[in-house]
């Protein structure tokens, strides 16, 4: 059998299991399971594809009375820290699950006295 006798074979027998139903079934089944997939990863990808445009934002030492955006980073007790979500006043970064130590200051914290 030549090359173009298998080809002419395989178009053949991809034309019938194209036509037939239960192959057809199954394609319509597996395409509306996969579709919401589709779309939950397209959506990923513009998040990250934002977030890796943005990056990391420092803006220097921690103030109180200030909100933060996801991945400012500032400094706050000699150490730094990155807001793993929006935080809004108050959130204290050390204190707060809001924010991820990244770097940890070398000096023990000072206790008031």
């Amino acid at each position: 059998m030549d090359l173009v006798e298998k080809y002419v074979m395989q178009a053949k027998l991809t034309n019938d299991l194209q036509n037939d139903p239960l192959i057809q079934a199954i394609s319509l089944f597996v395409s509306s399971e996969l579709d919401p997939l589709r779309k939950e990863i397209a959506k990923l990808k513009e998040r990250l594809d934002s977030a890796e445009q943005r990056g990391l934002e420092y803006v220097g030492i921690f103030q109180r009375a200030v909100s933060y955006r996801r991945g400012t980073v500032c400094t706050h007790d000699g150490s730094i820290f990155i807001a793993l979500e929006e935080t809004g006043p108050n959130e204290i970064p050390g204190e707060n699950p809001k924010w991820q130590l990244a770097v940890k200051s070398a000096k023990p914290k000072a206790t008031m006295a």
